[in-house]
């Protein structure tokens, strides 16, 4: 073992950018991996603590309607029925410095006794009672943004400014407050009311140290008692698939890594083949020669593991502000200040890299041990197991696509079996692989012949004499390949049905709503009653968009006021609008989105049940819409369905339809001058809207382009690292090549081609693998994740960045050994023939 150990250590010495090819292939793949854990752990994390810090202590709080909740409640629990443990809370937002912060409106009076209370470190009860709109901030973000202490900050909320007054910060007591009242301003509640437009309305009422059965029993509808996990784990429910799904693509970087690793060990045998001959004849046993060239491998993986880790720490940094942006557009706030590294996300990679090292050696090894001394010596046995193993190879990838079908059809809606099943069919088309090879370059032969001549036969057979070599450099150039087109036929299907969508949905001319704020006091009536008035408006519809909270979920509500032809502009999956409108116009019906009936498991004829003013009360679902504005679904209805059921006339939102002759635009500029509305709104086109909307697909799958891209850095590296080794192995080959009259520059042609016939054979090949990518991550994957369907649109662009990108990075790999086998001096290759 010794002696084995120390001729490892040679040839590595020898071949050492092999080995450092080698070494930075694994390590990338090992970064993106640890990268996104961390990234995906970091926003977690963040919005645990967030939850956890807001909550303050409290195991419930009691959730109202689309309004809040009457204060006289509190007053009813805490003063007539004597209940201790009760906290009202106002909450909403607003933006300091361009920055996002919560208004958090508490009573110090019963706040500050509480367990976990931000205010619980301040001495005085009374400190935010006796300064005019007083407020308190966390001290290092007040450092952060130059607030001193006392001062004034001016606060903006529906584009009107307020003034509060600092007067002392918050020291936090533990990290959990540090990080989860970052951008928090905390103040008396009667100071939130009146900034919120919340004048006699709490948020919610946090419950801690009371029987939640007791105070479930007497609180009237449509109140509500959740737990505090419940919100903790609706929250990250929702973002689930989005996270699972990014942490998929990091592993098929991985995968790549791993086809790097069993390029490195295979040829690694195969030019060994003499040498362990020569062990084995010396007495080496099977297993110590199976031993030995695990561990060459482990200690290869050891090396990237300990590069990867520190460049996936950095990357990890970078892409954070990805991940933390789209959870942003797509679902909540959140706040994500520093990476958060954990002991299980590095030994979680660490584990990975070694399975995946063990595993690609693992073949390589196997080979070496049960070929006998006398076969190693004899290079055209290698060959000919390569050939007669492709059968085998073909059989077993047949069956991985045929388990892959199963695996579909009895895992009903788990994302986890649908990425299984991708590995599957990724895998099984590395076992075809070979026949495959086989087959092209039969085809290809004559082509090259008449349009290369010599060399162009010469590099077809090359290819294929060297197959045990060059099967596996093109197979993962083919799956990296096959990636990018993948992705990037689901990204350019999902845009044109969202664009379809938005095409069908905004049917408007202009859409009018309030700035955000947490529980808005709506659109001024006088507002849209001026607006409804004006001479270039045809047709009015507003609508209200609210959260219901149930016990184990929550609701998005949306309801709409609108007439029969506007009714059109919900895309519906199977019913046509003019039969559904009168049941939707009039009765307890409602229609849904698709991710909200395929999370609920509804059909058309179900019911739902919703928590109104009155208790819950069932709805029928009449029909199914498509969306794409949220995965977490919409519960759409009449705005006079709504108003039967709950207590609330806010309107949140307007549309407008103009007259023929009127231009959105100049309509849009008029009312943002118009003095005589004193509402700050945002005022949009039907074309700013749509824009705004494919601005957020698109930086949505920014993180998805990144990955993409290092997964074909990584394949550029293993190919070259491949080239390397197959066409350094070949030396002597070229060298009688060059002393039977081949000239430099025929040479650099004819190792050129071989490079880009390998490109072009992984070119070829990922287009399939592409196809069969791109329909199982639209119709499973995406269906899985977020309850999506579309359609899968195929053009030709795809197909043609395939080809070039593997043949211009295959010939690119190639290159350099292509200028070291035309520089080498054909005495010294041709010594030892």
């Amino acid at each position: 073992m010794n002696l084995q150990a120390k001729l490892a250590v040679r040839f590595a010495q020898k071949h050492r950018w092999h080995s450092i090819l080698s070494i930075v292939g694994i390590a990338l793949g090992i970064a993106v991996v640890l990268s996104i854990d961390i990234a995906n752990e970091s926003a977690r994390r963040a919005l645990r603590m967030s939850s956890e810090a807001i909550a303050s202590g409290s195991t419930h709080y009691i959730q109202g309607g689309p309004q809040g909740i009457d204060e006289t409640l509190y007053t009813q629990l805490r003063v007539n029925l004597g209940i201790r443990g009760l906290n009202p809370v106002v909450s909403g937002y607003v933006r300091l410095d361009d920055e996002r912060f919560m208004l958090l409106g508490i009573d110090p009076l019963s706040d500050i006794g509480r367990n976990g209370s931000p205010h619980a470190n301040k001495a005085d009860p009374g400190l935010l009672l006796r300064t005019n709109n007083a407020a308190l901030i966390l001290a290092s973000t007040a450092q952060r943004l130059g607030i001193r202490v006392p001062s004034v900050i001016h606060v903006r909320i529906s584009g009107i400014e307020r003034s509060l007054h600092i007067i002392d910060t918050i020291e936090p007591t533990n990290e959990l407050q540090q990080q989860g009242l970052r951008n928090v301003l905390i103040t008396d509640i009667s100071v939130a009311q009146d900034i919120l437009g919340m004048i006699g309305k709490l948020s919610r009422i946090d419950v801690h140290a009371v029987d939640p059965d007791f105070i479930d029993r007497i609180l009237p509808p449509p109140l509500t008692l959740i737990p505090n996990r419940t919100r903790g784990r609706n929250m990250e429910q929702m973002t689930r698939a989005f996270h699972l799904n990014l942490s998929a693509l990091s592993l098929l970087a991985l995968v790549i890594g791993a086809f790097l690793i069993y390029n490195t060990m295979t040829l690694a045998v195969l030019q060994r083949r003499e040498q362990f001959a020569v062990l084995r004849t010396l007495g080496m046993t099977q297993r110590q020669l199976f031993a030995g060239i695990v561990l060459e491998a482990l200690l290869l993986a050891t090396v990237g593991l300990a590069i990867g880790t520190l460049s996936g720490i950095w990357l990890a940094r970078a892409l954070l502000y990805l991940v933390s942006g789209t959870i942003n557009d797509l679902y909540f706030l959140v706040e994500v200040q520093s990476a958060s590294i954990t002991t299980e996300s590095m030994v979680k990679t660490a584990i990975l890299a070694v399975g995946a090292t063990v595993g690609a050696a693992w073949h390589p090894a196997w080979e070496a041990m049960r070929t006998t001394p006398a076969m190693n010596r004899i290079r055209s046995h290698v060959e000919d197991e390569a050939r007669r193993g492709s059968r085998r190879m073909i059989m077993a990838g047949t069956g991985l696509w045929c388990a892959s079908g199963i695996v579909l059809l009895l895992s009903g809606q788990s994302i986890v079996a649908g990425f299984a099943a991708l590995f599957m069919i990724i895998m099984g088309f590395a076992l075809v692989t070979p026949t495959v090879m086989i087959s092209a370059l039969g085809l290809l032969n004559p082509v090259l012949y008449r349009h290369l001549g010599l060399v162009g036969r010469m590099a077809v057979r090359g290819v294929n004499s060297s197959l045990s070599r060059t099967r596996v450099a093109v197979a993962a150039l083919a799956i990296a390949v096959s990636a990018v087109v993948g992705v990037s036929v689901m990204i350019s299907s999902f845009r044109l049905s969202v664009d379809h969508w938005l095409s069908s949905f905004l049917r408007a001319d202009i859409y009018i709503s309030q700035l955000p704020s947490h529980l808005e006091s709506g659109i001024d009536q006088r507002v849209i009653a001026r607006i409804s008035a004006d001479p270039g408006v045809e047709t009015v519809s507003t609508g209200r968009w609210v959260t219901l909270q149930g016990r184990q979920d929550f609701v998005r509500l949306y309801a709409v006021d609108l007439e029969r032809e506007a009714f059109r502009s919900f895309q519906l999956v199977h019913e046509e609008n003019d039969e559904i409108w009168p049941a939707f116009s009039r009765g307890d019906s409602v229609i849904v989105s698709e991710p909200y009936a395929f999370r609920h498991d509804l059909v058309v004829g179900d019911d739902i049940l919703l928590p109104t003013r009155d208790g819950d009360n069932t709805f029928e679902v009449v029909g199914v819409f498509y969306d794409y504005g949220t995965d977490q679904g919409v519960v759409a209805l009449h705005r006079s369905t709504y108003d039967r059921h709950w207590n609330d006339p806010v309107v949140s939102s307007i549309s407008l339809y103009l007259k023929d002759q009127v231009a959105p635009q100049q309509f849009v500029d008029r009312l943002n001058n118009d003095q005589s509305i004193n509402q700050s709104l945002r005022v949009r086109s039907n074309r700013a809207v749509r824009e705004r909307s494919m601005q957020i697909f698109d930086r949505t799958f920014a993180i998805t382009d990144i990955l993409r891209l290092l997964a074909i850095i990584i394949a550029v590296v293993g190919i070259l690292s491949a080239l390397m080794a197959i066409q350094l192995e070949r030396a002597r080959e070229f060298a009688v090549l060059r002393a039977t009259g081949l000239s430099p520059g025929q040479l650099w042609g004819l190792v050129t081609t071989e490079s880009g016939l390998m490109g072009l054979l992984a070119g070829i090949l990922a287009c399939p693998l592409g196809l069969v990518t791109a329909w199982v991550l639209i119709h499973i994957i995406n269906r899985r994740s977020f309850g999506w369907s579309m359609d899968l649109h195929i053009h030709a662009g795809p197909w043609i960045t395939a080809l070039l990108l593997s043949i211009v990075a295959a010939v690119v790999a190639g290159a350099y050994p292509a200028l070291r086998m035309a520089r080498m001096r054909t005495a010294e290759a041709l010594r030892y023939e």
